[in-house]
């Protein structure tokens, strides 16, 4: 009997100092440690296949990814009334890209707290690059175990008013063809090409594009600009790989 007391006191102690990490990062007393602990487990530990969408953070990631993109679409909206479909995708863009939410999760000290297998992995990954990941989990997290108004709280005040300047980010140029090209060399596809149609909309003309690879199309767009309508077909390419 005093063996089991001591083993669930262990248990216990260790779950709220895992509790007090968490809580220093989402700024409240999380409900259900076990969703935190989930968000932040890689599918690198993850040894049976049947299971692994049940014991890694791939689901809240997901659903993390939803949300985060919900709420930063009506903080973006209402933050610039003026500015047009164009410009709020491209700062939409900047501010959920992998590389901003691997930043974002290395600030808040979130890959230290992963469960993360390199050997699995290999010799040249690790918790930072996948700290992007395990941030839009723990939003999934915070979602299931609070509520929306958390979820939305801790992006807003605890990602981008503390970590985010958006005059910064305004003057941050963000060119999804050129990334797109590079992440086709990288994976050793053939050529990124766009195809132009014009089309009307109303009594105005616009640009159809297709970034296409090869036989293989990977985003549309359109917008009266030419070079507009690359770009969004570049960055819808760049969100259906999972490269922003």
């Amino acid at each position: 009997m005093i063996q089991n007391w001591l083993r669930r006191q262990v248990s216990f102690g260790n779950d709220w100092k895992f509790k007090g990490k968490i809580r220093r990062i989402i700024g409240f007393s999380p409900g259900e440690g076990r969703l935190y602990r989930l968000a932040l487990r890689h599918s690198s530990m993850v040894r049976n296949r049947d299971t692994s969408a049940r014991e890694c953070n791939e689901r809240l990631e997901f659903l993390g990814d939803a949300v985060l993109g919900v709420v930063v679409a009506e903080h973006l909206y209402k933050l610039y009334p003026l500015r047009d479909e164009g410009f709020l995708t491209e700062m939409r863009s900047k501010i959920v890209n992998r590389n901003t939410l691997s930043d974002l999760a290395k600030k808040m000290g979130i890959p230290e707290l992963m469960e993360f297998d390199t050997k699995v992995m290999g010799a040249f990954s690790s918790p930072r690059s996948l700290g992007g990941d395990a941030l839009e989990a723990l939003i999934g997290a915070i979602y299931l175990d609070k509520g929306f108004l958390f979820a939305r709280k801790f992006v807003l005040e605890k990602l981008l008013a503390r970590h985010l300047t958006m005059k910064e980010l305004e003057a941050l140029q963000f060119n999804a063809k050129s990334k797109l090209m590079e992440y086709a060399q990288r994976q050793k596809w053939e050529p990124i090409e766009y195809f132009t149609t014009e089309e009307k909309d109303g009594n105005r003309k616009v640009y159809k594009v297709i970034v296409m690879s090869g036989q293989k199309s990977l985003g549309t767009a359109t917008d009266i600009k030419k070079k507009t309508a690359e770009q969004k077909a570049s960055e819808v390419a760049l969100l259906s790989l999972g490269v922003l």
